[in-house]
């Protein structure tokens, strides 16, 4: 039986390879490093664990939650604590707290004013014509401006999706502010409607909500590593795909 060649030993690329074959299919994985995860970077120090990439997981869907069961890994789940609710964001070399009121709005040091009229004139932007698929950059960009997409919204797409919200789309990845624009005009307007009590849940997601592992994030990736096998092969670049008369041929360098 041919094998199907997965390149890349990212989450996505893991995935891929695991649902292959639990399928029943023969896989090969190629990843040019010396480690499985991509982004995912689990730092142990001191006692303490540190997240080079993403750092935590929204709260499971039921799907997840299987794949987690058939990767033991339920066991391991660790859910934020109240306290992850207080967010930091490193400005001008200091770490200064996330505001989460409109009071510590008005007074953060992690916003220019410009940043905060931003804010607090959103109501007044119109919806306008959005194109059928927005990226998370552009829609921050347009509701608001540059600077909370820097300093609010793209530390919490980096610590979700470990992406790049120039490419994220809005509709998918965060489908909670999408919806508020389309069913009240206004993401602000909306939060201040629905009170302080939901207003986490739909901004970022509360903290309850999200989960990691007792040893970092990077049991996942190692986790589906270990049910892949030997079918995964570290230090393997990908050098050319063929096309040939009884299928495809990928060609790998082993590095050292």
């Amino acid at each position: 039986m041919a094998a199907v060649a997965v390149v890349g030993a990212g989450v996505a690329g893991l995935a891929a390879a695991c649902r292959l074959k639990r399928l029943g299919m023969r896989v090969v994985l190629y990843e040019s490093g010396g480690r499985v995860g991509g982004a995912i970077q689990t730092e142990k120090r001191d006692g303490y664990l540190a997240e080079l990439g993403p750092n935590s997981l929204a709260s499971p869907s039921p799907a997840v939650r299987a794949i987690l069961g058939e990767l033991g890994l339920e066991p391991s789940l660790v859910t934020a604590s109240p306290e992850a609710r207080h967010r930091y964001i490193v400005r001008r070399g200091r770490p200064i707290a996330l505001p989460t009121s409109p009071p510590e709005l008005l007074t953060t040091r992690l916003l220019s004013n410009g940043a905060k009229l931003a804010v607090f004139g959103e109501p007044l932007v119109e919806t306008g014509d959005r194109p059928v698929e927005e990226s998370v950059a552009t829609f921050v960009r347009r509701r608001f401006n540059q600077e909370i997409l820097d300093y609010v919204a793209n530390p919490f797409v980096a610590g979700i999706f470990a992406g790049d919200p120039e490419q994220l789309s809005v509709r998918h990845a965060l489908p909670h502010l999408y919806d508020l624009e389309q069913t009240h005009g206004s993401l602000i307007k909306a939060m201040i409607q629905r009170g302080r009590a939901r207003k986490s849940d739909e901004v970022g997601g509360d903290a309850a909500s999200l989960v990691s592992f007792a040893g970092g994030l990077v049991e996942l990736p190692e986790a589906m590593a270990r049910q892949l096998g030997p079918a995964v092969r570290l230090n393997s670049a990908v050098t050319g795909i063929r096309r040939g008369p009884k299928g495809w041929t990928v060609g790998a360098a082993y590095q050292h």
